[in-house]
C-alpha cells in the first residue's frame, strides 16, 4: 500500500546519543511528513486520520497522524491535527537574537541527538561563577538549556543550569532555578521561545545567587535520607549515605557534621549518585532528577 501524504513540513533533526555525540548545525538537517494512518477492515482500509463526515457516524476517526522522517524513511511518533511543526532553524535564530541584544558570547555550545533524530538538547555555558564556601571557593558553569521535540510527544523547554567544575557534576535542579515549557499544539511556539530566552538569561545571574544560599542551610541527615528513601529508593538511598560517610575524591562535600548536612551539600551528593554512578537511561534520570528536584525544594523556606 502506498501512504499518503496528508502534508510534508520540512524540520530539522540530528543524529547520536543524547548523552555522548555532540552535533553540528550542518547536522540538523531532514525533512518530516504528517502523514494518514490507515487501518485494515476486511478488503478494504479506512482511515484514521480522516475528519467524520456530517450525520455519518464513524468508529475509526481518531484524529491521528504519523511524523515520518523523510531522510531515514522512520517513524517519529504519532500526533494529532493541532500538532504545530517548529524548525530548529527558527529556535537557534531566535537564540541568536536573545544572546546579540543582550550582548552575551557563550563560551560553550553543543547540541546533542537521538537516534531516531526526534529532539534536539542544546547546552549553551555563560561564563564561570564562583560560590564562596568559608576558605573554598567553588567554580561553576552558568548556562541554559534547550530541549527542542519534534515528535510531538516533549514540548519545547528552556531551563537554567550550572555545572560544578570540580566534579562536572550537572545540578538540572529546574524547579530552583527555572524551568519553562511549551508544547508543540500552541502555533506561537517561537514568539514564545524567543521571550522566554530573553528572560532566562537575563535573571541567570538572580537565579544563581540561589546556590551559596543552599550553603548556610542545614538539614538533619535523618529527615534528608527518609525522604531520599521514600522519593527515590532504598538502593539509591545507599548509595548517597555511602557518599555522606565517605565522600568521593571528586564529588567533596563541605558542610556534614554528625546529624547534619546543607542542602549545597544534599544536592551535590544526590545530582553526583544520579549522573555519575547511575547507567540508566535518559527517562529514567530525568524522572530521577524531578524527584532530586522535590526532595531538596522541601527544604527551601517559602
Amino acid at each position: 500500500m502506498t501512504r499518503q501524504v496528508a502534508e510534508t513540513t520540512e524540520m530539522p533533526g540530528t543524529m547520536g546519543d543524547v548523552f555522548g555525540a555532540e552535533v553540528s548545525r550542518d547536522d540538523l538537517d531532514f525533512g518530516v511528513r504528517k502523514e494518514h494512518i490507515f487501518i485494515k477492515r476486511g478488503k478494504s482500509f479506512e482511515d484514521l486520520s480522516k475528519p467524520p463526515v456530517k450525520g455519518e457516524k464513524s468508529s475509526v476517526y481518531a484524529d491521528r497522524y504519523a511524523l515520518w522522517n523523510q531522510k531515514d524513511d522512520m517513524l517519529l511518533s504519532v500526533v494529532s491535527s493541532r500538532y504545530h511543526a517548529v524548525e530548529h532553524t527558527s529556535i537557534l535564530n531566535a537564540l541568536d537574537a536573545a544572546l546579540k541584544n543582550l550582548r552575551l558570547k557563550p563560551s560553550r555550545v553543543k547540541y546533542y541527538s537521538t537516534d531516531n533524530r526526534n529532539l534536539a538538547w542544546i547546552d549553551m555555558n555563560l561564563r564561570p561563577k564562583e560560590v564562596a564556601i568559608g576558605d573554598e571557593k567553588d567554580k561553576w558553569q552558568v548556562g541554559v538549556g534547550i530541549l527542542h521535540g519534534l515528535d510531538g510527544i516533549r514540548g519545547l523547554h528552556v531551563s537554567s543550569f550550572v555545572f560544578r567544575e570540580i566534579c562536572s557534576n550537572g545540578l538540572r535542579s529546574t524547579k530552583l532555578l527555572g524551568k519553562e515549557r511549551k508544547t508543540h499544539r500552541n502555533p506561537d511556539l517561537v514568539p514564545w521561545f524567543e521571550n522566554t530566552v530573553r528572560n532566562t538569561l537575563e535573571e541567570l545571574d538572580k537565579r544563581f545567587s540561589l546556590i551559596p544560599k543552599l550553603v548556610s542551610t542545614p538539614i538533619k541527615i535523618e529527615t534528608f535520607e527518609e525522604k531520599v528513601e521514600k522519593l527515590l529508593g532504598k538502593e539509591f538511598l545507599e548509595q548517597v549515605q555511602e557518599q555522606i560517610k565517605t565522600p568521593s575524591n571528586i564529588n567533596p562535600l563541605y558542610n556534614v557534621k554528625e546529624k547534619q548536612i546543607s542542602l549545597y551539600d544534599a544536592l551535590n551528593v544526590l545530582t553526583f549518585v544520579n549522573t555519575i554512578r547511575s547507567d540508566i537511561g535518559a527517562r529514567v534520570l530525568a524522572t530521577r532528577h524531578t524527584r532530586i528536584e522535590n526532595v531538596i525544594n522541601s527544604f527551601i523556606p517559602g
